[in-house]
């Protein structure tokens, strides 16, 4: 059980309470319920942690509802179970959206959409919070034709109404979105393990590309064959900065924005990305596995010119990082062999697209 919780709040002695029937009678249930926070390092300004209670249920026991309660019955709050859907044979890979709220410019939707098809990516999760404008017709041309499924998650703005008395501060607000953001990861790593063997976490401005595969999937059956026991694979970041400058002696076409800005710096470690073997994990960060049900399992550091490398597209650096690090991250980009390498792919589909929906 995920949820949110003020940081000062003392974990109280929890139990889980669930009825079951047995022989037409109903019988009474309970277990001890382990408390711990999901990942209080970062950001450590919050108001608000991300938690999570973990209770042992008997296999033989499959209730509708559990009850998380403290032992003086001060706090109670019952919950439906929500059981992982479990394909005979499940897909290899799938993307994982945190929470989107707001409104998004169309084109680079729709070829955020297209890049990660490309990639060899089928299937993406989005959580949906709060998104608004024509950006909703875009999600659902993509349920349409089977490749995005979209969670509601009414969670994030109940929670930040809830935390918001008495007001906080713009960062601490910023804090508990983040802290948020790892209830709905949660809550995608259980409710599609069992429909997908891999997950991989990234925001709407974020694509992972091979670099020498064709495709992802068939990235990850290397990798799997090679890091036995991975079970969190990480890669680097190559940052597409505005400040880079655009690509202007090729003709690019103004709704491909990736191909405009992609030149970027040399893939590096500041805030990599992970595909996780969801059978293998037990916990995560925005970046990398935090637990594993096995002391054998690791988490992998991928080499950027065997595998592959994150395109993060940020805009300018300077409203994300400080200074000194900008002038490191401006210093000598490059353009960017792998992205331009779908230049064309990506240029015929949206070109398709565009007509589609009108877009001139």
């Amino acid at each position: 059980i995920f949820g949110l919780q003020y940081k000062d709040h003392k974990p109280g002695d929890f139990v889980c309470k669930w009825n079951t029937w047995k022989d037409n009678v109903q019988v009474s249930s309970e277990v001890q319920a382990k408390w711990f926070l999901v990942d209080s390092t970062w950001p450590n300004w919050t108001t608000h942690y991300a938690v999570n209670f973990d209770c042992k249920i008997p296999p033989q026991s499959s209730p509708s509802a559990v009850t998380l309660s403290t032992k003086d019955n001060k706090y109670s709050y019952s919950l439906p179970v929500i059981k992982t859907s479990i394909q005979p044979k499940r897909d290899t890979l799938a993307v994982c959206v945190k929470p989107i709220t707001g409104h998004f410019d169309v084109p680079r939707i729709l070829e955020w959409f297209e890049m990660i098809r490309l990639s060899g990516v089928d299937k993406i999760i989005l959580y949906n919070s709060d998104l608004f404008g024509t950006t909703r017709y875009v999600l659902q041309y993509y349920q349409k034709i089977g490749v995005a499924e979209v969670v509601n998650w009414p969670f994030l703005l109940a929670a930040l109404q809830y935390a918001d008395h008495p007001p906080v501060t713009p960062e601490q607000r910023y804090g508990i979105y983040q802290q948020i953001y790892l209830i709905a990861m949660h809550d995608c790593l259980y409710r599609f393990r069992g429909q997908y063997e891999h997950l991989l976490f990234i925001d709407l401005d974020e694509i992972l590309l091979p670099v020498k595969h064709n495709s992802l999937t068939s990235m990850i059956k290397d990798i799997r064959q090679q890091y036995k026991h991975g079970a969190g694979f990480l890669f680097d970041t190559a940052w597409h900065f505005e400040e880079h400058g655009e690509i202007k002696n090729e003709s690019i076409p103004n709704f491909l924005y990736m191909q405009r800005f992609s030149k970027a710096t040399f893939p590096n470690d500041v805030q990599p990305k992970s595909i996780l073997v969801s059978d293998r994990t037990i916990s995560l960060n925005f970046h990398s596995i935090l637990d594993v049900p096995r002391h054998e399992y690791s988490n992998e550091v991928m080499p950027w010119k065997e595998y592959a490398y994150l395109h993060h597209f940020r805009g300018k650096c300077d409203v994300k990082f400080e200074p000194w690090r900008c002038k490191k991250f401006l210093h000598k980009p490059r353009v960017d062999p792998v992205m331009k390498r779908y230049r064309k792919d990506i240029q015929k589909r949206m070109e398709i697209l565009m007509r589609y929906f009108q877009i001139k």
